[in-house]
């Protein structure tokens, strides 16, 4: 995505009511987002901070005190900043907050980063235009770039789907909740790249899965080409030879420029037409280097400072480095004639900032500059001209080779990054590949017709005998008995999915499978917080942000309340939630017991738009159909009927009577619930 994915970065968060304005800033350049409406619990703001991998988030001191506790939820540094900037006089449609973010994140960086430009900027050159990328440049602020950030390309995944389904762990983000080792977290398992740009490239196309199907199949069809050329080993070996991307105008980074170019050659050999790049059509970088192989590169030499050779395209250059190879032989010459005339022995030397003088033991009637351990160092007129003439040639060689470096990189900049891309994006993929090949990993396939279909799922994180099919043809009612799999079930689906839209191969023998654009989820709880509180939030930022093409994984549903509390609201939910993805998992299967009593048939007929499965047991990882009874055989009711009991609380609330809820419960969650009753 970004050299923002490398690098721990500042945010600035504005927020007013549930509207938030956010801008990131790294060493050189901002993100900004539209300003967008925001969950109650900032679902999305505190996704970005784990995304991004925010080390330090200001706000300004208008921040809610309730918005301000959530952000600290995260571990994030948080600091309020004061006195606010006043607001730019440009504007960005749909980008008020965020541009204030801006100006006050300046503002902030201004007093409390040293390595920050603080020169009085302005916005210039902004202008709208999105491409179909992660993020586009829109223009500049003073000497630093913008780019604004398009979430729409990608599925979205929330703070809470981040931290409940462990896509990383708590030594690579700032939750300070999550507990887990990184070898458990879904990052880990995927993870075996050898550089650290592919790790964060990797870990960027976790976080944002793709929407584009060609991209998805392009990844799919390399990472396939590795697999069946058995070549994923050769690449990584490769890669682990590449030497380090940082820019920087030195000789020594045209050595480490020519060893991973050198392997992107190599690499792309190995490839042969499967996975290419097109390279500047001005600049063939292949071509330059064979061209050019005496100018930059001497093979078999271990002395760096005699690696490279410039004389080819500096006269210059050419005309200095012959003075200096014959500097010796010239002064041993004017020594001899200098020592003659004073009849004395010594040696002409030179000291940087001193220029050119003459050394000897014995005194002399010309300056004398400095003495030390017996010796004497003079200055004629004589040595003065050698310093005109010559001056610190060896400087002057260095300086001008370092501007030949500039220039040869600067120029062909474009061409360089996209080779270092090209090896970055190739890092990753072998990583699917060899998770692939370690997991004995199957292609899947993409359909637009909303066909869900799974052969032989596996469990990723738990080896088991049985794998199983599974076909998502309608929403689902999950029970089964504590810890028999059904968290880890709807893990796994979540897993399955993030995994076919980064393009890698999937945990089955073979899957159709649709396109999402969100993944919601009500997990357990990991906030200081009642967990039917949390349980109110979660559902509340599922309702607000779901739609037909986003997958809802809830688990164990209204557990945190008393019994009748609990099946009410997961009634109203299965009842009035929508969408066509939707599982729904719980402990609370004597719901689904059969009695008598005909009459109630009807209040409970929209459950017949749910299929009921049953994980099978605690040692095995799987489903059927069916619904979990810890005494009666398992089989699928026909008819939905419940208890007297229950029934008669139901319809006191069908009638407006108040719920009896924990005192904690705030009125939100009352409002929530009794909206789900209607």
């Amino acid at each position: 995505m970004h050299k923002l994915m490398e690098n721990k970065n500042f945010m600035f968060v504005e927020v007013k009511n549930n509207f938030i304005g956010l801008v990131i800033y790294n060493s050189n350049e901002f993100i900004i987002f539209k300003d967008f409406f925001d969950t109650f619990s900032l679902e999305i703001t505190k996704s970005y901070i784990y995304k991004f991998n925010i080390s330090l988030c200001v706000t300004s001191l208008s921040i809610p005190l309730k918005k301000y506790d959530l952000l600290l939820e995260t571990g994030v540094e948080l600091k309020i900043q004061i006195k606010n900037s006043k607001k730019q006089n440009c504007t960005i449609e749909g980008c008020h907050l965020s541009l204030l973010a801006l100006s006050n994140l300046d503002l902030f960086l201004s007093k409390n980063n040293e390595f920050y430009n603080s020169i009085e900027k302005k916005i210039i050159k902004l202008n709208e235009k999105i491409k179909k990328e992660s993020m586009d440049k829109i223009g500049m602020f003073g000497e630093y770039e913008i780019y604004l950030f398009v979430n729409e390309n990608y599925l979205f995944i929330g703070a809470s789907g981040i931290v409940s389904l462990n896509l990383i762990s708590c030594d690579l983000h700032p939750n300070k909740f999550i507990k887990t080792e990184r070898e458990n977290s879904f990052f880990g398992k995927i993870d075996f790249c050898v550089t650290k740009e592919g790790k964060n490239l990797l870990k960027k196309w976790m976080l944002f899965p793709l929407l584009d199907i060609k991209m998805i199949y392009k990844r799919r069809s390399v990472i396939e080409y590795l697999i069946k050329n058995n070549i994923t080993l050769e690449i990584k070996n490769l890669l682990k030879k590449l030497n380090s991307f940082e820019l920087n105008y030195t000789k020594k980074h045209l050595i480490n420029l020519k060893n991973n170019i050198c392997i992107f050659k190599n690499i792309t050999n190995l490839l042969k037409n499967e996975f290419i790049i097109e390279i500047n059509e001005n600049f063939d970088w292949l071509n330059f280097i064979e061209e050019n192989d005496t100018f930059i590169f001497k093979e078999n030499l271990t002395n760096l400072e005699k690696t490279f050779d410039f004389l080819s395209i500096s006269s210059e250059l050419k005309k200095l480095k012959n003075v200096y190879k014959n500097l010796p032989v010239y002064l041993n010459e004017i020594g001899k004639k200098v020592f003659k005339d004073y009849k004395i022995e010594g040696s002409i030397i030179y000291f940087p900032q001193l220029g050119y003088l003459i050394e000897t033991k014995v005194e002399l009637n010309i300056e004398k500059i400095f003495e030390i351990n017996q010796k004497k160092y003079f200055k004629n007129e004589f040595m003065i001209n050698l310093d005109e003439e010559f001056g610190d040639i060896k400087n002057k060689i260095n300086d001008l080779e370092i501007e030949l470096t500039h220039k040869i990189i600067k120029k062909y900049s474009d061409s360089i990054e996209e080779i270092q891309n090209y090896l970055t994006e190739m890092d990753a993929l072998n990583s699917l590949a060899i998770f692939a090949e370690q997991n004995n990993l199957k292609r899947g396939e993409i359909n637009l017709k909303k066909n869900f279909k799974v052969q032989n799922l596996k469990n990723l994180f738990f080896d088991t005998k049985n794998n199983f099919d599974f076909v998502f043809d309608k929403s689902i009612i999950l029970t089964g008995m504590n810890g028999s799999g059904k968290t880890n079930f709807l893990k796994n689906l979540a897993y399955l999915v993030i995994l076919n839209q980064i393009g890698s191969f999937l945990p089955c023998e073979s899957a159709n499978l649709p396109l999402f654009d969100k993944i919601l989820v009500k997990f357990s709880n990991t906030k200081p917080i009642s967990s039917f509180v949390n349980d109110l939030q979660q559902l509340n930022e599922i309702i607000k942000f779901g739609n037909e093409n986003s997958l809802i994984l809830v688990d164990e549903l209204g557990k945190g309340t008393s019994f009748n509390d609990g099946i009410c609201v997961l009634l109203a939910v299965l009842k009035n939630l929508p969408y066509s993805y939707r599982i729904f998992s719980t402990n609370l299967h004597q719901l689904f017991l059969k009695n008598d009593s005909s009459k109630l048939k009807e209040e409970f007929s929209f459950l017949e738009k749910y299929k009921f499965l049953k994980t099978i047991s605690i040692y095995e990882f799987g489903i059927e159909e069916g619904i979990f009874l810890q005494e009666e055989s398992n089989k699928l009711i026909e008819s939905f009927m419940f208890g007297d009991k229950f029934m008669d609380l139901f319809f006191k609330i069908k009638k407006g009577e108040k719920l009896t809820l924990p005192k904690e419960e705030n009125e939100e969650s009352k409002k929530i619930i009794e909206e789900f009753i209607k």
